[in-house]
């Protein structure tokens, strides 16, 4: 039996920030039928949105804990 992937996001509470209007609420729901039915569900609420905050570098590492992970990383990408 094939599966079938359903996957759906909804936006709501919009409020301009800078200028610009943007969610408050974001929703997303999955839902994978086959042999059996699964739905899985994500509700986002944000009290404080900013934009075009400086952000640390750090934040994009990766980091691997099998030693043959590492062989799949482009050389410039081990530097962080």
């Amino acid at each position: 039996m094939e599966t079938q992937f359903k996957l759906v996001e909804s936006f709501g509470e919009f409020r301009a920030v800078d200028g610009v209007n943007v969610p408050y609420h974001w929703n997303i729901r999955l839902t994978t039928e086959g042999r059996n039915t699964s739905v899985w569900e994500w509700d986002m609420v944000f009290a404080r949105i900013s934009q075009n905050q400086p952000i640390d570098p750090k934040v994009f590492r990766v980091l691997f804990t099998r030693q043959e992970s590492l062989s799949a990383v482009p050389a410039a990408a081990e530097e962080f």
